[in-house]
């Protein structure tokens, strides 16, 4: 007859044990870090649109400024919106990107231009239907560039504007 003292009782690990408790740790590790950069290209992507989009709405903002300040608008294949004062706001698309030129007696005063996306073109038009005219652009994205929909933007011109 044996007795318990023959065969003692283990109370610790083999090495095949913690080998394979330290591969499963290093495996849900490596999983863990590949979800977090994942995770934070997601967010920078994220990030970027949103940006863009700021961008974007504040230039939509500043449109609707101007031609509720307007007297006069001009939309040829650019739009062009005259102050009382007499200077001349032109919105333009030059090398694919939209431009706000601010002029004065013919002298451009300031410029501004808008990075997001590359534009293939933008049409302008107002639409007299209403009580107040409604000036209406449509921005349409390269194809190649980027995969947006055209954005409308649209801004109330006031009743003593003269409109083209």
């Amino acid at each position: 007859m044996r007795t318990r003292r023959d065969h003692p009782i283990r109370t610790g690990f083999t090495l095949i044990e913690c080998v394979a408790v330290i591969t499963m740790v290093g495996m849900l590790l490596s999983l863990s870090s590949v979800l977090l950069h994942r995770a934070f290209e997601a967010h920078r992507g994220t990030l970027v649109s949103y940006r863009q989009l700021q961008q974007v709405n504040s230039w939509c903002e500043r449109l609707r400024e101007d031609a509720s300040q307007a007297i006069e608008a001009d939309c040829d294949n650019h739009l062009t919106l005259t102050r009382d004062d007499g200077e001349r706001i032109r919105y333009s698309v030059e090398q694919q990107r939209l431009v706000r030129s601010l002029l004065r007696d013919g002298k451009m005063l300031n410029q501004e231009t808008c990075d997001t996306w590359p534009l293939a073109q933008v049409t302008w038009q107002v639409d007299h239907s209403g009580k107040l005219p409604l000036l209406e652009g449509q921005l349409e994205f390269a194809p190649t560039e980027s995969m947006h929909a055209p954005i409308e933007w649209v801004a109330r011109l006031p009743k003593t504007s003269n409109t083209r």
